[in-house]
């Protein structure tokens, strides 16, 4: 791998992981300073997505919404570094870009 790539990954990770770290502060704290548990957020989000969830007032916490939640962010993740690539790579052709 040359070096110019192994740059481009490692800075694209750094990049991707910080910006994971400071949405996952910013609503935890969010959440703490209204009162509500760590994860109401993302339980919400989750339930909303893949469980119906209509009224926000009704929502319960479990692990299930919550991962759920994730799973978009894991997925989601790898599909933005795909796209990020540099044209030619990924059988990108450059008229693309």
């Amino acid at each position: 791998m040359r070096a110019s790539t192994t740059l481009v990954i490692r800075g694209g990770l750094f990049a991707g992981l910080l910006g994971y770290a400071i949405v996952v502060v910013y609503f935890a704290a969010a959440n703490l300073v209204a009162g509500r548990s760590l994860f109401h957020t993302a339980a919400l989000l989750g339930s909303a997505m893949f469980f119906g969830l209509k009224d926000p007032a009704t929502l319960t916490i479990s692990a299930a919404p919550r991962r759920s939640c994730r799973s978009i962010w894991s997925i989601s993740r790898p599909s933005c570094w795909w796209a990020s690539w540099p044209p030619g790579w990924w059988g990108w052709p450059s008229a693309i870009r």
